[in-house]
């Protein structure tokens, strides 16, 4: 009871990993679009599955730069400032 167990503790010192850290592909786009289902109500976004799944191809590359953007911002923590972390 009163014995102390010794912690193993790892120290992360670099924790990038090259696939999870990859922007998100057109491919992988396209999967996640034909997964979403119909007559659902909307998210937060207040937009719709079928809005999304009737994307054109231009408007899909628009979204990933976007999105690969903030998740460019996002991981450089140039945010950290304006979160007050």
């Amino acid at each position: 009871m009163g014995e102390k167990r010794e912690q193993s503790v790892t120290a992360y010192y670099d924790c990038r990993h090259p696939e999870l850290d990859a922007g998100i592909g057109i491919a992988e786009c396209k999967v996640a679009q034909k997964k979403i289902k119909n007559a659902k109500a909307p998210g937060i976004d207040g937009i719709r599955g079928e809005f999304l799944k009737a994307l054109p191809e231009n408007f899909i590359q628009l979204y990933l730069r976007v999105f690969n953007g903030m998740l460019e911002v996002l991981a450089s923590g140039s945010l950290r400032s304006y979160w007050n972390v």
